[in-house]
């Protein structure tokens, strides 16, 4: 007999990250295999953790790194490109937080979203390319 299930990790995690951050950020892509072009974004899975099981479902914490990638072009001033990149990572940062306990028209997705941390780093083949790395983690029960 086969068992029904819903992919909450796609369904409620990483759809509802992909909606909410393309309504605020049209115009940067988002990916969810590898970053592309100038700038870009990332969305990865890096962890499914039980928290509670209850009467006919559970509690889960996912955790997922959202990736903004930068490829500094032409002539630019250094302090630029650091504002850029940091100014996004605050942007992003304050819209999870505004969305710690989504539940749009369509329904509940999560509660208890997080910022865990913000890593900036610079890629080592190329010094060209700059990434702020932002932790998420939220609850999903289902």
């Amino acid at each position: 007999m086969a068992i029904s299930y819903t992919n909450i990790l796609k369904a409620n995690v990483l759809d509802s990250l992909n909606t909410i951050i393309k309504g605020e950020f049209p115009q940067i892509p988002i990916y969810y295999d590898e970053n592309k072009g100038a700038h870009s974004l990332l969305i990865q899975p890096v962890s499914d953790d039980l928290d509670v099981v209850i009467a006919n479902g559970n509690s889960r914490v996912y955790g997922v790194i959202i990736t903004y990638q930068l490829l500094k072009g032409g002539e630019y001033k250094k302090d630029t490109h650091v504002d850029q990149l940091s100014a996004i990572a605050e942007h992003l940062k304050k819209l999870l937080i505004n969305n710690a306990h989504y539940s749009p028209s369509s329904g509940y997705k999560w509660h208890d979203g997080k910022v865990l941390s913000i890593e900036y780093e610079k890629d080592e083949e190329s010094q060209e390319l700059s990434r702020a790395n932002l932790t998420f983690n939220c609850t999903v029960t289902s």
